[in-house]
C-alpha cells in the first residue's frame, strides 16, 4: 500500500503523504460533510468542502489558486488522496459494517462538530492511558482495532455483571420457573461474522447446470500430447 501520491493541481505539485488517526478523522468528517452537500446538490458547498479537504492536506494551497484550476484537475487531486487515505482492509472490522452505522445513524441531542475525533481519544485513552499525541498518531487501522476490542471488552463485561443481577431472571408463569433474561448485544458483535459465514457459503456452493445446457451427445475430452 502506497504511503505518499503527488498531487497536481493549477500548474503545481505537492507531495501528500497517508493520515494518521488525527488527520485522516479531520478527513472523515470533510468527506461527510462533503457528502451531504453532494445529497443537497449545493454547488457552492461542494466547491468549499472540496477546498477544504485539499488544503488540509496542503496549508499552502491558496484558495484562487483552487477557484482557477480546471475542476478535473481538482476531482483527480481529491481521488487520489482519497484513495490513498482509505482504510485498508476495511471489511475486517465488524464494528464498521453497516449494522453499526445503522445503529448510530441518528446523532444524539448531545452531538457536535468534532466529536468523533473526542470521542476516539477519549476511548483510547481511557483504557490505555495514552496521551492525545500518542493517539492521533496512531495508524487508523490500529486505532479502530483497538476501539473494537474495547467496545467488546466492555459488552462482555456488562454481560457478566447482568447475569449476576437480580433483575436478569423472570418469573414464567407457564413453567413456574425462573427463566434468564440474556443481554442483547450489538448488531455489529452478532450479523457481522454470520454474514462472513454466508458470504463464504456462497463461494463454495456448488450448483448443477440445468439439463437443457447439457451438451448433446457423448462428451470426449481431448487429450494433449
Amino acid at each position: 500500500m502506497a504511503d505518499e501520491v503527488i498531487v497536481s493541481l493549477g500548474g503545481r505539485d505537492w507531495k501528500s503523504e497517508r493520515a494518521r488517526l488525527g488527520k485522516y478523522l479531520d478527513l472523515y468528517e470533510i468527506n461527510r460533510s462533503l457528502g451531504e452537500a453532494t445529497n443537497r446538490r449545493d454547488t457552492g458547498g461542494i466547491a468549499d468542502g472540496l477546498y477544504e479537504y485539499l488544503s488540509s492536506c496542503n496549508l499552502d494551497l491558496a484558495r484562487d489558486l483552487f477557484d482557477s484550476a480546471p475542476w478535473f484537475e481538482v476531482l483527480r487531486a481529491y481521488r487520489s488522496i482519497d484513495e490513498l487515505n482509505a482504510l485498508p482492509q476495511a471489511e475486517r472490522f465488524a464494528i464498521l459494517t453497516k449494522y453499526a452505522s445503522d445503529e448510530d445513524s441518528k446523532p444524539p441531542p448531545w452531538d457536535y462538530p468534532g466529536r468523533l475525533k473526542i470521542t476516539y481519544l477519549h476511548i483510547i485513552a481511557s483504557v490505555y492511558g495514552w496521551g492525545q499525541d500518542q493517539i492521533f498518531n496512531m495508524w487508523p487501522e490500529d486505532a479502530i482495532a483497538c476501539v473494537q476490542e474495547i467496545m467488546v471488552d466492555e459488552q462482555l463485561e456488562r454481560e457478566f455483571l447482568h447475569a449476576h443481577a437480580e433483575i436478569s431472571y423472570g418469573w414464567n408463569k407457564a413453567t413456574h420457573k425462573t427463566t434468564f433474561q440474556q443481554l442483547e448485544r450489538p448488531a455489529w458483535m452478532v450479523l457481522g461474522n454470520a454474514i462472513e459465514q454466508e458470504r463464504k457459503r456462497r463461494e463454495i456452493q456448488k450448483e448443477l447446470i440445468p439439463r437443457q445446457m447439457l451438451p448433446a451427445g457423448v462428451v470426449k475430452s481431448a487429450k494433449r500430447d
